[in-house]
């Protein structure tokens, strides 16, 4: 009896050690199964709505859950976790309805070149939609977005400015090739110009426009408004929103923070997206 004890304590003591639940290990395969960590008893104690102003909700939980200080408002980040044996800056986010999450100052200070495009551009709008150029159909699409805001762009909204930059690439193509090609010499060589372009020439320099080609005045001012890279490349409008999410993420892990489930962090930026434009701020949303 006493040597079968022996072994089993024997057995025992070489058995790999067993680390604490709370131990912070996150390891990246190619794919990643996203679960929620639950809520420990470590951090019962702890309200889920935030109790400190400037500091989210769950940030104070999982501060307790993962034994590590957060910083508040006047820091880029909420906190820095030792993950995978790296040092990372984490930011904390409660989903909302639809998986998204708001990114409050730093999410407005990369938006904020996209959104100079976005004023132009939707200015322009209301300009084709009065313009007796476009027809019936193209104005019902422009009125549907008649004094957005850039600060304000939905879901439904977006889609629609998708679908505009791309019939506003076609209409500018139609209008263009309406105009007449005319010859412009300088420098003692002549060449054939389009008509939209000999106009601009012409308030370059200073020289007046020929009459006879006075008709196509209106034409020509509609394309100058036209002028616009998410016209010439529809595509763009889109890309440029996407593409926020890596210069906003691009050394930040993300927290999932949600009160009933516990939190999640997610292993990189792959599974967030660009959702809308709400009071000025980009939202994203978490595709799970």
């Amino acid at each position: 009896m006493t040597s079968i004890t022996k072994k089993r304590i024997f057995k025992v003591a070489a058995s790999p050690k067993i680390e604490a639940e709370t131990d912070v290990k996150i390891i990246l395969p190619v794919k990643v199964e996203m679960n929620w960590i639950p809520w420990s008893e470590k951090s019962k104690h702890i309200p889920f709505k935030s109790t400190i102003n400037g500091v989210g909700d769950g940030e104070q939980k999982i501060s307790i859950e993962l034994n590590t200080p957060f910083f508040g408002q006047n820091s880029p980040y909420d906190m820095v976790l030792m993950l995978n044996g790296v040092k990372t800056n984490c930011d904390v986010k409660k989903l909302d309805a639809q998986n998204d999450f708001n990114t409050g100052k730093e999410g407005r200070d990369v938006l904020r070149p996209v959104k100079m495009l976005h004023t132009t551009f939707l200015d322009s709008l209301n300009v084709f939609a009065g313009s007796h150029l476009f027809n019936p159909e193209e104005k019902a699409k422009l009125v549907c977005v008649k004094d957005v805001s850039p600060d304000e762009i939905a879901v439904g909204t977006l889609l629609k400015l998708k679908e505009i930059c791309v019939m506003l690439n076609l209409k500018k193509k139609n209008l263009r090739s309406t105009l007449p090609h005319v010859p412009f010499t300088a420098n003692g060589q002549t060449k054939e110009m389009p008509l939209d372009i000999y106009y601009s020439v012409c308030k370059k320099m200073d020289l007046d426009f020929p009459n006879v080609f006075s008709s196509y005045i209106d034409t020509i001012l509609i394309l100058q408004k036209m002028d616009h890279i998410y016209i010439d490349e529809p595509s763009k409008f889109m890309e440029d929103l996407h593409a926020i999410v890596g210069k906003l993420f691009v050394d930040i892990r993300i927290i999932l923070a949600d009160k009933d489930k516990g939190y999640m962090i997610l292993p990189d930026a792959n599974r967030i997206q660009f959702y809308r434009i709400t009071r000025g701020n980009p939202r994203f949303q978490v595709i799970f």
